[in-house]
């Protein structure tokens, strides 16, 4: 594990980021005391954006019943779908 104090990482993350991409630990210092760890994550931990279950127009039309329309926020099309799987 390398140890780094707060100034250096602050000039040369890129650096010890790289590290951390190969896989190695990398431990922030303040003052000789360990304040913070930067680890890396592994391929099946990062996000996964999970497909739909179903076409987009048929999950409008079921959970509400109007017709789809390209003027509708796509907040209003998750909570449309979210309502019809309770």
């Amino acid at each position: 594990m390398k140890k780094v104090n707060i100034s250096k990482i602050k000039a040369e993350l890129s650096k010890y980021l790289r590290f951390v991409k190969a896989g190695e630990d990398v431990l922030i210092m303040d003052r000789d005391q360990p304040v913070a760890k930067i680890v890396g994550i592994k391929p099946e931990s990062a996000l996964h954006i999970k497909e739909p279950s179903r076409d987009l127009k048929s999950v409008l039309m079921q959970a509400d019943k109007r017709p789809f329309t390209e003027k509708m926020d796509i907040l209003d099309v998750l909570l449309l779908d979210r309502e019809d799987r309770v």
